[in-house]
């Protein structure tokens, strides 16, 4: 205990957000009109290759080793995607 702390107001630890779901609603949202934009489904939903791809990167950012401490994955260190995958998903998020 320093003699400042009696003068100093107590700090609280950094809380920790979750901010996967806000991130996932984030890249659907982007999956959405990339896909409208250069695949045009006629259903109005994702096409087959975009709902695969969508599919392994939530399961992905679900198994991340950071949990809810995890960067966002084009700045990750530790790349969890193969390099085709990588480069789709680069890709469609530009």
């Amino acid at each position: 205990m320093s003699i400042f702390s009696r003068f100093l107001p107590k700090r609280k630890p950094p809380e920790l957000k979750n901010n996967i779901p806000k991130e996932k609603e984030n890249i659907r949202k982007t999956f959405a009109v990339y896909c409208a934009k250069y695949h045009k489904p006629k259903n109005g939903k994702l096409c087959p290759a975009c709902t695969a791809l969508l599919a392994t990167v939530f399961t992905k950012m679900d198994r991340c080793p950071y949990g809810i401490t995890k960067p966002i994955c084009d700045r990750c260190d530790r790349p969890c995607f193969g390099a085709k995958a990588t480069q789709d998903f680069l890709t469609i998020m530009k």
